[in-house]
Formats: structure tokens, C-alpha cells, sequence
């Protein structure tokens, strides 16, 4: 595949991961899900060209969501949590333990969170947020664990999937 092609098609991707985790602004229900969605899309990218292009459109989609996203909460989700860990997942898989997969997985998305939420605080002025919903604090963080282990599932199935398509086809239509 021509060098030309992949800038194209990583190009595209970024535009269209951005295009949807934007959306979650507009949509307030779509505040967490829109950069689930955005992450998924790195996956037929690291598949069909490579890891660096994927990780380049990673960078490349979480800049655009911080300078041109009026909220900064769906651009801080995609770069923290959601666009990366499509990359790791597969790497916690050769983990052979069933209980330290999950406890790597889950310390590693807690610690992410922490950092992310103190990075909200200082930067993005998030401390009216969770002062205003501090009494259900606890509740948050559970429901959060929770959606992070449905996320996994739906990556683990995502990642599987896609290994098991023919992705043949796609490549040569983009040769």
C-alpha cells in the first residue's frame, strides 16, 4: 500500500472519529458513548494498515477534540480511556491469569481515571461538576467500573471479530 494511501485513509479515520466523538457534545446522552464509538474505529485502523498510523490518528483526533470540541469532557474520555485502550487490549489478553488480567485492567483504567479527572479539575475547571454530584461520588464510580467491564467485553469482541474477518478484500480495494 502506497505511503500516499495510508495518510488518505488515516486521514479519513481521524475525520470520522472526530466527527462522531463531536457529536456527544451535541447530544448529551451521547457524552461517553460517542468516544467508545470514536475508539472502535482505531481498530479497523491498526488492522487494515498499522499501529503507528492508528496511533497516529489517535493523537491526531484527541488534538482536534481538545482545541475545536466545546466540551471538554468527550475529548479528555477519547484521549485518556477510550481512544488508546483498543491498543492494549490485545496486549492484556496474553496475560495467561484470568483474576491479574482483570486486576491489571481495572487498576490501570482507575489510575487513568484518577489522572484524568485531576487533569479535568486543574485544566478544564471540572471541580463545579463534582461538587455539584459529590453525596453520589461512590455510586459513580462503581456504575464507571461497570461500564469499563462492558466496554471491555466489547472490545475483546470487537478486536476478535475483526481478526476473524477477511480483511483481504478491504486492503486490496485500498491498494
Amino acid at each position: 500500500m502506497s505511503k500516499s494511501k495510508k495518510i488518505a485513509f488515516a486521514g479519513i479515520i481521524t475525520a470520522l472519529g472526530f466527527a462522531i466523538a463531536y457529536l456527544g457534545n451535541l447530544i448529551s446522552v451521547m457524552k461517553f458513548l460517542a468516544p467508545v464509538f470514536a475508539g472502535f474505529l482505531l481498530i479497523f485502523n491498526r488492522e487494515i494498515i498499522d499501529i503507528k498510523s492508528a496511533v497516529l490518528t489517535y493523537v491526531s483526533t484527541s488534538i482536534l477534540l481538545f482545541i475545536l470540541a466545546p466540551s471538554k469532557l468527550s475529548g479528555l474520555a477519547y484521549a485518556m480511556i477510550f481512544g488508546y485502550y483498543p491498543f492494549l487490549q490485545p496486549s492484556f489478553c496474553k496475560i495467561r491469569l484470568v483474576v491479574v488480567r482483570f486486576i491489571f485492567k481495572f487498576m490501570l483504567f482507575n489510575t487513568i481515571t484518577l489522572l484524568g479527572l485531576t487533569i479535568g479539575i486543574k485544566l478544564f475547571n471540572f471541580n463545579i461538576v463534582l461538587q455539584k454530584y459529590h453525596d453520589y461520588m461512590f455510586l459513580g464510580i462503581v456504575l464507571y467500573n461497570i461500564f469499563f467491564a462492558i466496554y471491555e467485553l466489547f472490545v475483546y469482541l470487537a478486536n476478535k471479530k475483526i481478526n476473524n474477518l477477511n480483511l483481504d478484500r478491504i486492503k486490496k480495494a485500498i491498494r
